[in-house]
């Protein structure tokens, strides 16, 4: 069942006034001196299953601001919001559908007549979540989780043709850039024990026209480790070397077979 309900954590309530009706179902959020959110909030209709019906907000001079509608299934799934402005108008602010087993299959959420996001979920047998689509008017993001509901990609795409894929493994997150269908550059983000995935790239690479041309890899402290250039072939073409501190102290030179042809030595 995912009947309307407010998690009173999000107020700070030191800070309000609540009012009860006789059936102790919140009826009046009331804001004093230094809350947060400074409009009163009335609700104003439960069905006999006690889930919210409809909702109102009155502004600093106790005029009503907007108001909330809530339709619901025979299960309590709430299926439909929409928002009454000032004027007596009303707009459809979300829609949901749902699963045979109740868990949410499509949202809809309606910003205007011009941005509109829509959000489908896609569970597997065991009715773990196994990938969230969504679509924005500017593109489109695609994600994919594990059996444990941990993400294991993201696919964000623009519909200026730029694409980012994420990929979040067990050691490290890898970030993909595309242009048009053409990779571009690859980063890499170590993940350290304690914090999560580190916001800093400890290797990057560069692609020119998609054939791997560059890439820099950091060493634990992230100093320069090594800097590699390519053949069109994939095969180094040169690569540096780096003490701890990040001066270079020799270079590999290596045919197109990937044949090692001569080291120079920093002087």
């Amino acid at each position: 069942m995912r009947n309307l309900s407010y998690d009173l954590k999000t107020y700070d309530l030191e800070n309000y006034t609540i009012k009860f009706d006789e059936n102790y179902l919140i009826k009046e959020l009331i804001p004093g001196e230094g809350a947060l959110l400074t409009k009163r909030k009335v609700f104003d209709e439960y069905n006999s299953k006690n889930w919210l019906m409809s909702a109102s907000i009155y502004n600093d001079e106790d005029q009503f601001f907007i108001g909330s509608k809530h339709t619901y299934d025979s299960d309590g799934n709430l299926l439909e919001t929409r928002v009454e402005q000032s004027d007596g108008s009303e707009k459809l602010l979300k829609a949901y559908t749902y699963t045979a087993f109740g868990e949410v299959n499509t949202v809809l959420n309606y910003i205007n007549a011009d941005y509109t996001q829509e959000y489908e979920y896609i569970y597997r047998e065991d009715k773990s979540l196994e990938k969230l689509n969504y679509s924005l008017p500017e593109g489109a993001s695609k994600y994919s989780l594990s059996e444990s509901e941990y993400i294991k990609e993201w696919i964000l795409t623009y519909n200026n043709g730029y694409k980012y894929i994420y990929i979040y493994g067990i050691e490290e997150k890898i970030e993909k850039e595309y242009y048009d269908g053409v990779l571009i550059y690859n980063y890499y983000y170590r993940f350290e024990d304690g914090y999560g995935y580190s916001g800093y790239t400890y290797k990057w690479e560069w692609h020119e026209d998609g054939i791997l041309r560059e890439r820099y890899t950091l060493n634990e402290i992230y100093k320069q480790e090594s800097y590699e250039y390519f053949y069109d072939n994939g095969n180094v073409e040169y690569k540096d070397f780096y003490d701890e501190e990040g001066n270079r102290t020799y270079t590999e030179f290596y045919d197109e077979e990937g044949n090692l042809v001569n080291t120079e030595y920093a002087s």
